[in-house]
């Protein structure tokens, strides 16, 4: 039984993980489940995470997730990751996230970055950052 659950875990092609307002999600939480994934899903496609409001994650957590997953999940097509509202997230951070794409996900086809609320981030920088990621078809960072 247990073989065949894993099994099926591992020919996943699409996730989606819905935290958003869980206001005790860490760092630490964010790392785990950024571990696990990368490790047990490394044919998933489409990712889709919401983090949105978690507002205990910061960029310690952002920037190990950002060195994680873009490494080990690198048959991703789509990813679509909502941090809004997660305050203590800095222009690091999203750098961090956004180069990481760009030097591993080469067939990356849609992103959506949502980051609405992180009043931390400059503007700007956000849209120089879309720019960096022009090669994916589909790219959206708020």
């Amino acid at each position: 039984m247990v073989g065949q659950v894993s099994q099926r875990i591992s020919n996943l092609r699409s996730l989606n993980i819905g935290l958003g307002g869980c206001f005790n999600v860490t760092d630490k939480s964010l790392v785990n489940i950024s571990n696990s994934v990368a490790q047990s899903l490394v044919d998933l496609q489409q990712l889709i995470l919401n983090f949105s409001f978690c507002t205990k994650i910061t960029d310690k957590g952002l920037i190990q997730f950002a060195q994680y997953i873009p490494r080990h999940l690198t048959q991703l097509k789509q990813i679509s990751i909502d941090f809004g509202g997660c305050v203590e997230i800095t222009d690091k951070g999203l750098l961090e996230l956004s180069t990481n794409i760009a030097h591993y996900l080469k067939g990356l086809q849609s992103l959506n970055l949502d980051f609405g609320g992180c009043t931390q981030l400059v503007e700007k920088h956000k849209e120089l950052l879309k720019k960096s990621l022009s090669f994916i078809p589909s790219v959206n960072i708020n």
